[in-house]
């Protein structure tokens, strides 16, 4: 199971932005399998999204809305988790990176203690969060160092000696292309940021829409006002594309790990993102939307 956070749609939207995607590990994955191209996120935010897909419970069962909501460690037992019936059913069971929203926190690392049989080092530059416009340019850090690479890395080495004797489930889970975009350079390199088209969609009114909306769109325009006035929207979407490519390289990785220990025949490997991502279409940005 690979998570990749903040992504959005990469079939439908490959070409919208004047540059092609560079996601060859994705394709080479959709070339292989099974694409779902009508798929949609049970709530436009992470924790209610991950919560949902991994444990097949609406919100309105988990009563988990929001990211301010209860971890799923207050939500339901640790055995209702994609990790637990494995785990029940007698399979291996291990986990990196981000799958649920805030994993390594010390309550939910003792929670999933439960039903994991082994969960990656939380190592690593992990560069999240920040604003929109914050280090936007290429970084120098080294590739391996972010936590991604080594999330990548220790899931690769699983598939290269996986435990004899059972089925296994392995959960990796990337950041990126959540904030913050500071990506190596030569991901930035892969799109002309002058060919770069930026999505002009106009706004609407939501005056007609429930007060908890028009609250999280109302961010949407000021945010989008200061990137027109500071005239960075190119600058914003050239960081986006590189943070997904970055991903993709990540993703590239696995598959190669999948190819080296011969598990194409008797494993499944399943891509998803928990939402998408708006960049200024209708003046918004980030996520919170129904659309």
């Amino acid at each position: 199971v690979i998570s990749v956070d903040d992504m959005i749609d990469v079939v439908r939207y490959r070409d919208a932005f004047g540059v092609e995607l560079h996601t060859p590990a994705i394709d080479e994955l959709m070339a292989r399998g099974v694409t779902f191209e009508n798929a949609f996120t049970p709530v436009p935010l992470c924790n209610p999204a991950r919560i949902a897909t991994l444990t097949g419970r609406s919100p309105f069962v988990t009563g988990v809305h929001h990211n301010n909501d209860a971890r799923i460690g207050e939500a339901l037992p640790a055995g209702d988790t994609i990790f637990g019936a494995a785990h029940e059913a007698g399979w291996f069971t291990a986990s990196g990176g981000k799958l649920f929203h805030a994993q390594y926190a010390p309550q939910q690392v003792a929670y999933f203690g439960r039903v994991l049989d082994a969960l990656a080092p939380d190592r690593g530059y992990d560069n999240r969060g920040g604003d929109l416009r914050f280090h936007l340019d290429a970084e120098a850090r080294p590739e391996r160092a972010y936590q991604d690479s080594n999330t990548a890395d220790w899931a690769a080495e699983i598939l290269k000696d996986p435990p004899a004797g059972g089925p296994f489930l392995l959960a990796a889970g990337f950041w990126k292309p959540h904030l913050n975009w500071n990506v190596p350079e030569k991901y930035f390199r892969l799109y002309d940021r002058d060919a770069i088209e930026v999505p002009e969609i106009e706004g609407v009114s939501y005056e007609d829409l429930p007060a908890h909306y028009r609250h999280a769109l109302s961010l949407g325009p000021r945010l989008h006002e200061r990137i027109l006035s500071d005239d960075v929207w190119k600058e914003v979407l050239h960081g986006y594309l590189a943070a997904i490519s970055f991903t993709d390289a990540r993703i590239g990785e696995l598959l190669q790990a999948m190819t080296r220990a011969g598990r194409w025949a008797d494993t499944t490997v399943v891509l998803w993102s928990d939402h998408g991502y708006h960049l200024g279409d209708r003046d918004v940005w980030k996520k919170f939307t129904l659309w």
